[in-house]
C-alpha cells in the first residue's frame, strides 16, 4: 500500500508528539523523589505563677496588733494567746524563696522596750500537717540551739542605752538588727523556702516590758510594718532579691562574686533543707 505525502507527514507529526509527551512524563518521574512528614503532638508551655498570700491578703495585710494606749506589762498582739501570726503562703505554681520581718524607724527607742516572750517558725503542708518547727525564744529566754544569737545580739537594755551582757531579753529593735543582716540570711533567721501549697507560720508573742521608764517611751509611737519580699526558686533570682532587698542590710563593699556565692550558698545547701521537709 502507498501512503500519501501528506499521511507520511501526519504521522511524522504524531511520533515526535508521543516522543515529546513520553520525553517530560520520564523527566517528571525522575524528579519525584519519596518524602516523608511525621510532627510531635503538640506541646502546651504554660509559665509557672507566683502568687504569694501573706494572712489571706495579696496585697496590705493587716498586723493584729494594739495600736493605742500600751503600757508596761502589755502585750502587742491582739489575739487571745496575745500572739501577733503572719503567715507567709506559696498560692503559686513554682517553688518560692523569700524573706521577711518587720520594719521600723531604728531611732524610736520605742523598739527597745518591745520585747519577745515567744518567737517561733512552723511549716504546713496544704494537708495542714506540721513538717517543720525553729523555735528561738521561748519565755522570753533564747533557747539552747540559738544561744550564741542571744549573746551577739543582747547588748541593750529596755530603755535603749548600752549594757554589758545585756539584759537577759531580746527587743525587737535587737532581733531586727541581727536578722535583717547578711549573717542571718546566711543562717537562715528571717528567709524561707515554700513549695506550691505549703505555708510557713510565724508566731511573735510581744511585750512591752514591766521596767521600762517613762522616759523615752511615755507617749512616744512607733509605726511598725511586715514586710514580705519573694522570687522564684533560682540561684539568681535570689541573688537578684538579696542584693535589692531592703530589709537585708548589704554591706555597701559586697562585691558581686560575694553575692553570686551567697545565692550559690542559699539555694544549694540551707534552703534545700527546708525543700526537703516539704513532700
Amino acid at each position: 500500500m502507498i501512503i500519501g505525502k501528506k499521511a507520511r507527514r501526519t504521522a511524522v507529526v504524531g511520533i515526535i508528539i508521543l516522543s515529546i509527551v513520553i520525553i517530560i512524563i520520564t523527566a517528571r518521574t525522575t524528579t519525584a523523589w519519596f518524602t516523608s512528614e511525621i510532627l510531635s503532638e503538640i506541646s502546651k508551655i504554660t509559665s509557672g505563677t507566683m502568687n504569694v498570700i501573706v494572712n489571706d491578703k495579696s496585697k496590705n495585710f493587716d498586723l493584729n496588733v494594739k495600736t493605742t494606749h500600751i503600757f508596761p506589762n502589755d502585750y502587742i498582739g491582739l489575739a487571745d494567746d496575745n500572739s501577733v501570726v503572719v503567715n507567709i503562703k506559696n498560692n503559686g505554681s513554682i517553688p518560692i524563696f523569700y524573706t521577711g520581718n518587720f520594719t521600723f524607724s531604728k531611732k524610736n527607742k520605742l523598739s527597745y522596750g518591745l520585747f519577745f516572750e515567744e518567737l517561733k517558725r512552723e511549716i504546713f503542708s496544704p494537708s495542714e500537717e506540721q513538717v517543720m518547727e525553729e523555735v528561738y525564744i521561748l519565755h522570753s529566754n533564747v533557747t539552747e540551739k540559738y544561744k550564741l544569737i542571744g549573746e551577739k545580739i543582747d547588748i541593750f537594755d529596755v530603755n535603749g542605752k548600752s549594757v554589758k551582757g545585756g539584759d537577759g531579753v531580746i527587743s525587737l529593735n535587737e532581733w531586727c538588727e541581727i536578722s535583717n543582716t547578711i549573717a542571718a540570711l546566711n543562717k537562715g533567721y528571717c528567709v524561707g523556702v515554700l513549695k506550691p501549697g505549703y505555708y510557713e507560720k510565724w508566731t511573735y508573742k510581744i511585750k512591752f516590758h514591766r521596767d521600762c521608764s517613762y522616759t523615752p517611751h511615755g507617749g512616744k509611737s512607733l509605726q511598725l510594718r511586715y514586710k514580705v519580699n519573694s522570687t522564684q526558686f533560682n540561684q539568681d533570682a535570689v541573688k537578684e532579691l538579696i542584693k535589692r532587698n531592703k530589709i537585708i542590710n548589704v554591706p555597701k563593699d559586697m562585691s558581686e562574686e560575694d553575692f553570686e556565692k551567697m545565692a550559690y550558698y542559699w539555694v544549694n545547701s540551707i534552703a534545700v533543707e527546708y525543700l526537703e521537709k516539704q513532700k
